[in-house]
């Protein structure tokens, strides 16, 4: 189960958790219920949702290779026009210490010119992540990995 923690000067929520089967569902219900208390629309509340699920996703069975007990954070600041996503976890590092390459976006997709059967399930996550953030920054600090994502508050 995680902790919440919710600030009173700046509109903050934080979730400490561990990585375990439900710790991303659990999570992400937290992040969204206090989105929708702050306001945020349904429609952009989906596509945030969307991301940090994936991002949460990525770390639970990348960075901790699918073992339970990986300590993570995730914290939510709002302001008028932004939301961040400050994601901290202590599992292993992303290769070469940096994000995905973007240099050619058509380079990470997946291979579509297969029958509908053979498409792969996944894949898709950093390509979606990038289309629907205004910037993703990530650093590994020591032991941790840091990654940030900015998102617009309101639907484009």
């Amino acid at each position: 189960m995680p902790s919440l923690t919710k600030s009173a000067d700046q509109p903050r929520l934080i979730v400490n958790s561990s990585s375990s089967r439900f710790a991303v569902r659990t999570a992400l219900e937290t992040l969204t219920t206090q989105l929708s208390e702050w306001g945020m629309a349904d429609e952009k509340l989906s596509e945030v949702e969307l991301v940090a699920a994936e991002a949460l996703n990525n770390i639970v069975e990348h960075a901790c290779e699918g073992k339970d007990g990986v300590p993570f954070s995730l914290t939510a600041t709002r302001d008028s026009e932004l939301l961040r996503l400050d994601i901290q976890d202590e599992g292993r590092a992303m290769p070469g210490w940096q994000l995905p390459a973007t240099a050619e976006p058509e380079a990470d997709l997946p291979k579509l010119d297969v029958i509908v059967a053979d498409l792969p399930e996944g894949g898709w996550g950093w390509l979606l992540i990038r289309d629907l953030t205004e910037s993703l920054h990530y650093v590994r600090v020591g032991a941790v990995n840091h990654l940030t994502i900015t998102l617009p508050w309101n639907c484009s």
